[in-house]
C-alpha cells in the first residue's frame, strides 16, 4: 500500500485517530517541498500527529494504526517511524544503549535517527519549527539530510570525537552529518531539549532494487 492509498484508507477506517498526512512526491525533493508546509501543519488544529511520507515507501496492511496509537498512549514520545533497518541491529551508528518499550506486540527502541518518513506530534513540530526554519532556509534545493537533522534532535552521537574520528574514512556520511549536525543545528544541540525518537519493525517497506526492505538494508 502507497502513502497515497493509506492517506485514503486511514482517514475512512479512523475517524477518531485524527491525523495530517504530508507525502512528498519524491524522497529527494522532500525538504524544498517541505519548504513552505510547517506553518500549515502548526496551525491547524484537526490533528495532534502529523505524518511525513516519501513516497517510496510501501505500507504493510493493519499496522499503521500501532504508530499513532503509540505516540498518543506515551506522552514523552515525540517521533516514532514504523520499521526499522538491518542497519539498526549491525551498523556501528546505532550500537549503542537504547530503550525498548513493548506496544502492540511489537518492541519500540529508542535510536539515533531514522529518515524523512516519520510520524511527529503537533507539539514537538511547534518547539523544532525555528530549526526546520534554518535547515530548510539554508539547503533549500538540495535536501535536508535527514541524520544531522536527528543527530540534533536526539542528541545521540553528537558529542562523541572519537567516533566522528573513526568515522572520517569509512563512513564519511556520518562523520559529515555530525559537522552539518554541529554547523547548522549548535543551537538546539546545546541548548534544546532531547527529544525521544522511536522506530519500530513490520510497519514499512522500503524497495531496493528488485527486493523489498527496511531502510539501511
Amino acid at each position: 500500500m502507497t502513502a497515497r492509498r493509506l492517506t485514503s484508507q486511514y482517514s475512512q477506517s479512523c475517524g477518531r485517530r485524527k491525523i495530517w498526512f504530508f507525502c512528498a512526491i519524491r524522497a529527494s525533493g522532500l525538504a524544498p517541498r517541505f519548504t513552505n508546509r510547517p506553518a500549515s501543519f502548526m496551525e491547524q488544529t484537526d490533528a495532534e500527529i502529523v505524518h511525513f511520507a516519501e513516497d517510496d515507501y510501501f505500507y504493510l496492511p493493519d499496522q499503521f494504526h500501532l504508530a499513532v496509537d503509540f505516540l498518543k498512549q506515551n506522552p514523552d514520545a515525540d517521533f516514532v517511524a514504523p520499521y526499522q533497518g538491518l542497519g539498526f541491529y549491525t551498523g556501528d551508528m546505532e550500537n549503542l544503549s537504547r530503550e525498548t518499550r513493548v506496544f502492540g506486540g511489537k518492541d519500540w527502541n529508542s535510536c539515533v535517527s531514522t529518515t524523512h518518513t516519520f510520524l511527529a506530534k503537533r507539539a514537538a513540530l511547534i518547539e523544532c519549527q525555528d530549526l526546520f526554519h534554518r535547515l530548510f532556509r539554508a539547503l533549500r534545493g538540495r535536501g535536508v539530510p535527514d541524520l544531522a537533522m536527528w543527530m540534533a534532535l536526539t542528541k545521540k552521537r553528537v558529542f562523541n570525537p572519537i567516533k566522528f574520528i573513526y568515522w572520517l574514512v569509512p563512513h564519511r556520511f556520518w562523520a559529515g552529518s555530525m559537522v552539518l549536525a554541529w554547523y547548522y543545528c549548535w543551537r538546539q544541540i546545546l541548548f534544546g531539549r532531547r527529544y525521544t525518537l522511536l522506530v519500530t519493525p513490520s510497519g514499512h517497506c522500503h524497495p531496493h532494487g528488485r527486493r523489498l526492505g527496511s531502510p539501511g538494508d
